[in-house]
């Protein structure tokens, strides 16, 4: 028999709502309990999920026992001590992107999941979609030879507000955390760990980043060109180029779910893949499965590469 995976929710916002409404997608995980530290909010997220347990603080929701998975929704600059409060009280956790907002943070967090022999796993859900799975599979296999330059952008336009979290220092604000993490992520995945970096950031008034541009040198000679803002609407788009072909990611390829292969002599075919709802389902599908087996972490989202993610990102932060 299939063990039933019980899931809470710890912040209610509309990240954890796309989150909530896939979860009931899933057969054989169930969500019984959320918790906000506005017990208004955890109400009305409770009703509309028709959820059993509702809590005004977290460490109520985290004396549930029958709980397997808490699935952190807060913001970045909460990401730290939410983990080690769900690690501390026996609970497997999967939390939103960034993982934390230092790699001080990360290692500590990693190494409390350890010795408490519990899972843990950053939420990169682009890591998870199909289309994302067959495109690394394709690249990895030779499709388009040798990778040599990969470009990615996400960026989007919202107004200079110095108490909105993009804006706030004291909320993790800036655009690499935020988003520059999708750009980064999908260069990680094709081509590893730069050799170098040449950075360039456009800063707020407040001091964090707007506009980041990261040029990346690997071992072998392949460059990547990333882009992230909260200052202009980009394409979303990313691109790989080989030696022998190419593919092209239309827009918001975060959330991927086709992509184009050009080959060298002219030969063009897309390549489309469904995704169950909001795209959320098949990372937790993979969670769950992780949990069943007693996985410590995930064998995709490695904690090594969320280690490798944020070494990047708070160098480029700190630029």
């Amino acid at each position: 028999m299939i063990k039933n995976i019980k899931w809470g929710i710890l912040g209610c916002g509309r990240i954890a709502e796309k989150f909530a409404s896939d979860i009931l997608l899933i057969p054989d995980c169930q969500l019984i309990a959320c918790a906000s530290k506005e017990i208004h909010k955890a109400t009305i997220f409770a009703e509309k999920f028709q959820i059993a347990n509702y809590y005004g603080d977290y460490e109520s929701m985290l004396k549930l026992k029958e709980l397997d998975v808490i699935y952190i929704a807060t913001t970045h600059n909460f990401h730290f001590s939410n983990i080690l409060l769900c690690l501390e009280n026996g609970k497997n956790v999967l939390c939103e992107k960034p993982l934390c907002v230092s790699t001080v943070e990360v290692n500590r967090v990693v190494d409390a999941a350890k010795s408490n022999n519990l899972f843990l796993m950053e939420a990169m859900w682009t890591a998870f979609l199909p289309a994302f799975r067959h495109l690394v599979n394709d690249v990895k296999s030779g499709l388009i030879g040798d990778v040599r330059y990969l470009r990615a952008d996400f960026g989007f336009r919202t107004d200079y507000n110095p108490v909105h979290r993009l804006f706030n220092p004291s909320l993790a604000g800036g655009c690499i955390l935020d988003i520059g993490i999708y750009p980064l992520y999908a260069s990680y995945e094709i081509l590893g760990k730069p050799e170098t970096m040449l950075l360039s950031n456009t800063k707020a008034p407040t001091g964090v980043e707007i506009e980041s541009t990261m040029h990346m040198t690997y071992l072998g000679g392949a460059t990547a060109s990333l882009y992230s803002s909260i200052n202009c609407n980009t394409r979303n788009t990313l691109e790989i180029f080989g030696t022998n072909g190419s593919i092209w990611v239309p827009g918001r390829f975060h959330e991927i779910s086709k992509y184009t292969y050009l080959s060298s002599d002219g030969v063009q075919y897309e390549k489309s893949f469904e995704k169950m709802g909001w795209g959320y389902s098949h990372q937790i599908d993979h969670v769950n499965d992780c949990n069943r087996n007693k996985m410590t972490q995930s064998d995709i989202m490695t904690f090594d590469k969320s280690k490798a993610l944020m070494e990047i990102m708070e160098e480029a932060i700190m630029y």
